[in-house]
């Protein structure tokens, strides 16, 4: 190549050597594909904890409606063993009753007092076993009470930890949404320093691998093909290239 195209090189690349010259393209592609990766992990960031927030808002909503139905049913359960207290009542004085029917009985003799022996007994066998079934309900309302109160623990914790964890998540959001705005800043700094863009790095890059493809090739046509053919061959793909190159040059001239 010409001193002339080799000072065209030089110019258009920004290097004085035209062996390195698809560094400096390379390195802004190189750049660019950085900062496109930087943005869309910040994009998903902002996004990603965007939609957590309203998620974890509503985890602690639900959470607080759970604990409101689990105190509801804890007031239940106490109703419930209130219930059961009046019932056990009853029936201690149903078995009184009929313990003083018994006694009745025996004063009254075998003869007149047999009947009401008899009725004093059966009263206070379904007394004896209303009082055993009343007991086992009271254990398991207890029980119920006892494992509700766990429950609303366990929720209450989660509450909290929604609530944390979706105040963590806005903070993140606002974090994100700095750091968004800082890589939007960037960008417009990164353009201005280049002089180019993403798109337009990415066709400069591509542009000197074809470059560097072509030059490999014609390396390999070196002294087996007549100048004269390779020129015409050539000249239609190379005229509007160093067209292009010394148009940039006069620009930078002038």
């Amino acid at each position: 190549m010409s001193q002339e195209r080799t000072g065209l090189f030089s110019r258009f690349f920004g290097k004085s050597d035209p062996g390195v010259a698809g560094r400096g393209p390379i390195e802004t592609v190189s750049l660019w594909r950085a900062f496109e990766t930087i943005q869309t992990q910040v994009r998903s960031v902002h996004e990603g904890s965007g939609a957590l927030v309203p998620k974890l808002v509503r985890q602690a909503s639900l959470s607080e409606g759970a604990i409101d139905r689990v105190r509801a049913g804890r007031t239940r359960s106490r109703e419930l063993r209130e219930g059961i207290r009046r019932v056990s009542q009853v029936l201690e004085r149903i078995e009184i009753v009929a313990l003083n029917a018994s006694l009745e009985a025996a004063r009254l003799g075998d003869s007149r007092g047999l009947p009401l022996t008899l009725i004093a007994d059966e009263v206070k066998g379904h007394v004896l076993r209303g009082l055993a079934g009343v007991e086992d309900l009271a254990t398991a309302v207890d029980e119920t009470e006892r494992e509700l109160g766990r429950c609303e623990t366990q929720i209450e914790l989660a509450s909290t930890v929604a609530s944390e964890a979706g105040q963590q998540a806005a903070r993140i959001q606002d974090g994100a949404r700095i750091a968004f705005d800082a890589v939007e800043d960037f960008a417009t700094k990164l353009r201005v320093a280049t002089g180019s863009d993403a798109e337009t790095s990415e066709a400069l890059a591509a542009a000197v691998d074809h470059a560097r493809s072509l030059a490999d090739a014609l390396s390999k046509l070196a002294g087996r093909v007549p100048r004269a053919l390779l020129v015409a061959a050539l000249r239609p793909v190379l005229e509007p290239l160093f067209g292009l190159v010394d148009d940039d040059a006069r620009d930078e001239g002038t």
